[in-house]
């Protein structure tokens, strides 16, 4: 069963969701961009941004060999469920038409019904008072004709680049703006409605999903009037009648249920109707005898077997007899492989150690879902192998995987961790030993074991140094463990001032440095930017909480260049990276940043937030400011660009105690403006 979904309300994107859960193939047509960033691409979801016509709804609908389409488009789109359901009746397509649920409010006689946004409008050029505008960007325009509506109206839309740019284009700016994802509560309903000082709240009778009785609690509460924008009658569940509007129209839940039911086509709703068997096993570090007996026999009962040529190889050994292989570690080719082949009815895809744990498996199961029952039997894996070697249990270490991607390990150590890493390629332990040493932690015990479990087994235990410029085997595997106690990661910012090498370079002081990155809110995978570096203390601190992710400090000049380096050597920050150039140029061929802190922008200020915002308009930026000049920047950024609309601006001035033979005197630091707008307070 293939479906398109027709979305870009909750109702689409629950469905959505469902049927990638289930396994059923989906595509989901939505007409912006903040719709399609709702929805998570996977195996199962594809999505399509951009308004069609009913002849490109027709093609899509083709394209994707679609056997259902739902439209679950806003109840006020007439036009475009008009468009849908006369595609699907062109190509005699199956069409389900999604109806959200009428509630019942009780607004009294608080409430004005109209029938649609010029009725509304009509009312209103009749009134005194201010207005809240709840019906969505598209017909903004339209309230453009009442009298003095800049001073008189507040709009709240939807926080995409393109509603919030149409909407300011139309004289929409300022406090009259509100760019917010909804649904809202009664208690935001209602603040909003105060704080704009509203008479009327204009809004659709948008059911459940789109908190209309949250609206009208709030519009009483607020004691504003209610004007109400009423459905289309063909998108009301109660005044469809006939058998034939009952086939067409369903509730969101019916139509989870239609998705489960669909799902599978076996009697009894639990396995998809096929024969043909897929088994993905662990073949454990190598060694034969290792093998569970389950593998043997399934291995036997196997008419292919696929995976590296060194697991095939292990495989026959335990055979009776010859198996056809086909030797292909890439999923996409294998899945071809097996699809294209109708008469292998049970096949066997190995993988070194088990399928659980950093294994080429992870994906397979969705890619060989509906023609195969896929099968997973587990294996002994290399951390288990080794670490039992050791004498120590599974629980004892952190395990990464290093094979074919970078991975930083000494923030694991940092926490007092033993670190038990998987690596790839004969040189990778020699330049992480060298990594160890550079940042200060030679007295790290190193344990390598390599070809585990084979006749040439070799366990080796030493120092970082007794590593560095010596290969080992491609299949090794470490353990990295400190040999003094605690912990050096701190789980709050606030390292001292002089724990920072300064010379005469500009450093953020401690008390704004805690303030900055609390108002950051950074997350453990977050990638940074720390420009202008100066000291680097900013970044470093970002790196120690960050020890998932990346920081990137870029500094232009050559001393703060230096010390940045220095600093982060001391502190023994791996995860920073160092840019030696001057923003936004530097920023180009750097991946794009989730959070940013700007200290010093040598007067572009303006160019890096735009440089900034085109990488990641959502990144949440940070920003110190110590003359009015640049607090004037930030203030026209706050005014004329939309993304900087939600700016906090706040002063913050830092004053000590001094001693002074038997006085105590107070000394003040030069006041800092921090800005912080963007993201995710």
């Amino acid at each position: 069963m293939r479906l398109v979904i027709f979305g870009g309300t909750t109702e689409g994107r629950v469905l959505a969701e469902k049927a990638a859960a289930l396994q059923i193939p989906v595509i989901v047509s939505v007409s912006t961009e903040y719709g399609a960033e709702l929805l998570k691409e996977n195996a199962f979801l594809t999505v399509h941004q951009g308004n069609l016509t009913e002849e490109e709804m027709e093609q899509l609908l083709l394209s994707w060999q679609a056997e259902l389409c739902m439209d679950a488009t806003h109840p006020y789109a007439e036009l475009v469920t008009k468009n849908v359901r006369k595609a699907c009746e062109k190509l005699a397509l199956p069409y389900v038409r999604i109806l959200r649920k009428e509630e019942a409010t009780d607004a009294g006689e608080d409430r004005v019904s109209v029938k649609s946004v010029e009725e509304a409008v009509s009312f209103l050029q009749e009134t005194e008072g201010r207005i809240f505008i709840a019906t969505g960007s598209k017909e903004l325009e339209k309230y453009t004709k009442l009298r003095n509506f800049k001073e008189r109206c507040t709009a709240r839309i939807l926080p995409s680049e393109e509603a919030i740019e149409k909407a300011v284009s139309l004289g929409f700016s300022g406090k009259h703006l509100i760019a917010m994802q909804g649904p809202f509560s009664e208690e935001l309903n209602e603040a909003m409605l105060k704080s704009a000082g509203s008479r009327y709240f204009v809004t659709k009778s948008s059911g459940k999903e789109g908190g209309f009785a949250e609206k009208c609690r709030a519009a009483r509460a607020a004691g504003a009037i209610l004007v109400v924008v009423e459905r289309p009658e063909s998108e009301c569940p109660e005044k469809k009648e006939g058998q034939d509007a009952e086939k067409q129209t369903m509730t969101l839940q019916e139509a989870c249920q239609l998705m489960e039911s669909m799902a599978f086509k076996a009697s009894d709703g639990t396995v998809p109707e096929t024969d043909r068997e897929v088994y993905l096993i662990g073949m454990g570090p190598g060694r034969a005898s290792l093998l569970s007996v389950e593998t043997r026999q399934v291995l036997e009962s196997c008419e292919v077997l696929i995976g590296s040529g060194r697991m095939l190889q292990e495989a026959q050994q335990v055979l009776t007899e010859d198996k056809p292989c086909f030797i292909s570690v890439r999923k996409e080719e294998i899945a071809a492989y097996l699809k294209e082949r109708s008469s292998i009815k049970r096949a066997a895809v190995l993988y070194s150690g088990d399928v659980g744990f950093s294994s080429g498996a992870k994906g397979m199961e969705e890619l060989l879902a509906g023609s195969f029952h896929v099968n997973r039997i587990p294996g002994i894996s290399s951390p288990v192998y080794f670490l039992s070697a050791l004498g120590l249990s599974l629980e004892e270490a952190a395990l990464v995987s290093c094979h074919g991607k970078e991975q930083e390990l000494i923030p694991l150590l940092l926490e007092g961790k033993k670190v038990c890493a998987l690596l790839g390629g004969r040189s990778q332990l020699s330049g992480l030993c060298e990594k160890l040493v550079f940042y200060g932690l030679s007295d790290v015990g190193v344990t390598a074991g390599e070809r585990l479990s084979y006749p040439e087994e070799r366990i080796r235990r030493g120092r970082p140094e007794d590593f560095i410029g010596k290969e080992t085997d491609s299949l090794t595997i470490a353990l990295l463990e400190r040999t003094e106690s605690g912990t050096d990661r701190r789980s709050l910012p606030g390292l001292t001032d002089d724990s920072f090498s300064r010379a005469k370079v500009p450093m953020t002081k401690e008390e704004i440095r805690v303030l900055s990155l609390a108002k950051l809110n950074l997350k453990r995978d977050s990638i940074v930017y720390d420009i202008g570096s100066g000291s680097g203390s900013v970044g470093i601190e970002a790196a120690l909480f960050a020890t998932e992710g990346k920081v990137y400090a870029i500094e232009k000049k050559e001393e703060a260049y230096a010390l940045t380096g220095e600093n982060a050597r001391k502190h023994r920050a791996s995860n920073l990276l160092q840019i030696r150039g001057e923003a936004p140029e530097a920023l180009q061929e750097l991946p794009a940043p989730t959070h940013v802190f700007i200290g010093g922008s040598s007067g572009r200020l303006t160019e890096i937030v735009e440089a900034v915002l085109q990488k990641n308009n959502r990144a949440r930026i940070v920003i110190n400011a110590i003359t009015l000049e640049t607090l004037e920047i930030l203030l026209k950024l706050k005014r004329e660009n939309p993304r900087c609309r939600n700016m906090e601006l706040l002063q913050v001035q830092v004053t000590r105690v001094k001693e002074l033979s038997i006085y105590h005197l107070t000394e003040s630091e030069n006041p800092v403006w921090i800005a912080a707008f963007g993201g995710e307070k």
